[in-house]
């Protein structure tokens, strides 16, 4: 299962650079920095995600792991209306 992962990740990664690395050479990428708070919080969320498997019990989503990400969630919506 973890093998599965890892080939996505790895794949998602790699299409990505890809195609800006192609993209980039057939223009300019501007990059806008209000950006920045969208990517703190993707890095934070795939913290979370990562870490959530080695705390008991290993291998399950439950409803404690759930309400994180759900209050993480409503967390992002309301930045992103207030903000």
């Amino acid at each position: 299962m973890i093998l599965q992962f890892g080939n996505i990740i790895g794949s998602n990664i790699f299409n990505m650079l890809f195609i800006i690395g192609i993209s980039s050479l057939f223009g300019e990428i501007r990059y806008n920095i209000d950006y920045n708070l969208d990517m703190i919080i993707l890095c934070a969320g795939t913290l979370l995600l990562a870490l959530f498997p080695s705390i008991p019990p290993k291998n399950q989503m439950n409803r404690g792991n759930g309400c994180v990400y759900l209050i993480f969630y409503l967390g992002y919506i309301l930045t992103l209306i207030f903000i």
